[in-house]
């Protein structure tokens, strides 16, 4: 499954910074991935972090929503 990354609501880009802490939010959660990275749609920077297991979906978007980071599936 994959959780992607959105821009900032100040219109600003996914850049590495904000990859890395989403991966270390996830890690330190024990929610195992299998990388990211950072793509262009529709005109601007998005990440994206693969999941390794579906069930940990649910899980993953919540800790991330909480430390303020938005994202979407």
């Amino acid at each position: 499954m994959r959780i992607v990354i959105q821009p900032s609501e100040e219109g600003y880009p996914v850049d590495g910074y904000e990859l890395q802490r989403t991966l270390d939010l996830l890690r330190d959660a024990t929610i195992q991935t299998q990388g990211g990275a950072i793509v262009s749609m529709e005109g601007a920077r998005h990440g994206v972090v693969t999941l390794r297991a579906k069930a940990d979906m649910r899980r993953a978007m919540d800790v991330l929503k909480h430390a303020g980071i938005r994202v979407s599936e």
